[in-house]
């Protein structure tokens, strides 16, 4: 999706993908070819791309001008978008599948006041340690104990 994108922005601006690459990024010719072929920019690259033609990355791969500019990104947001590039297809499909399980996880707990992570004290037999649980524990936080008067 990025090369149809990145081509029409360059019709759109009357020149060719090989010489926006040329002459204005100062890369091969050769780098044309990979991205037809499927290959992503680094994200130096994504982001001299939509600064030139002022259109976001996400645009860049959507079509969808997005309300966040690159320039509007921290330091640590550019951080992330940069070693991402840098993963395969392989570690960037595990590393979204991550984010999507622990965004649910935290829609679930906005939706919940009284979900809370804590960590399952109990005794092993095998020493393993203390496993993270997410869980109502309302019942159990606010039970009386021996100090609450009756």
């Amino acid at each position: 999706m990025f090369f149809e994108q990145f081509n029409k922005l360059c019709i759109e601006n009357n020149t060719t993908p090989t010489k926006f690459v040329t002459e204005t990024l100062h890369l091969s010719s050769s780098k044309v070819t990979a991205w037809k072929n499927g290959s992503i920019p680094k994200y130096e690259t994504l982001n001299s791309i939509a600064n030139y033609f002022k259109v976001t990355i996400g645009y860049l791969f959507d079509g969808k001008e997005n309300i966040v500019s690159s320039q509007e990104l921290s330091d640590d947001e550019q951080r992330l978008l940069q070693m991402y590039s840098l993963l395969s297809d392989m570690e960037k499909g595990e590393i979204l599948g991550e984010l999507k399980m622990l965004t649910k996880n935290r829609e679930n707990i906005k939706k919940n006041d009284n979900i809370q992570t804590v960590y399952m004290a109990a005794r092993s037999f095998d020493n393993h340690p203390p496993e993270m649980v997410t869980g109502d524990f309302s019942d159990i936080l606010n039970a009386p104990d021996a100090t609450d008067e009756y």
